[in-house]
């Protein structure tokens, strides 16, 4: 099964300044100079027929020897997942990763230590069903992958990017 690569990768930003990573009693919400950490994933301006709703998925890797979406796993030498829950993503509508995104095994962004990491963003879909109880429900729907978000087809998703992340410096690193 091949990848799907797309606009995701367009506008990827990684914001950084100080954080608690170095200075465990400073607040993991914000930094030293009061900005938050953040990454902050769009669709790139023409994403055509592409998903707008869905998981959006943010992997981060040491290893470079494979996508970080193929790092993911519940072994103890698993690499970093982050989700969030998107509706109408697109260029101008972003998906925000802060210290309140929920990871695995890191609970939160805001103790990813500095250094060089693999980062990709991979979208997966939603659709919506409505239930003959009333009921609408957004789920991903199995497309024969038995619900393997990191293989699942129509997932788009960006290039792995290598990026320098280090909380103290500010600034900001553009994945493109």
């Amino acid at each position: 099964m091949s990848s799907r690569f797309c606009p995701l990768a367009a506008a990827a930003i990684l914001a950084a300044a100080s954080s608690a990573v170095a200075h465990p009693q400073t607040s993991p919400a914000t930094t030293a100079r009061g900005r938050a950490f953040q990454v902050v994933v769009t669709l790139g301006s023409r994403p055509g027929a592409l998903p707008h709703d869905g998981r959006l998925l943010l992997a981060i890797s040491t290893d470079s020897t494979r996508e970080p979406r193929l790092e993911i796993s519940d072994g103890d030498n698993t690499q970093q997942l982050f989700g969030i829950d998107v509706h109408g993503l697109s260029a101008t509508q972003p998906g925000v990763f802060d210290s309140r995104a929920f990871g695995y095994p890191q609970p939160s962004l805001a103790y990813i230590r500095p250094g060089d990491y693999w980062v990709q963003a991979i979208l997966h879909p939603y659709e919506t069903y409505h239930l003959s109880n009333g009921h609408t429900v957004e789920l991903p729907p199995d497309h024969g992958e038995g619900q393997q978000w990191s293989r699942a087809p129509g997932s788009p998703m960006s290039r792995p990017k290598k990026v320098h992340i280090d909380p103290r410096s500010g600034g900001e690193i553009r994945i493109v």
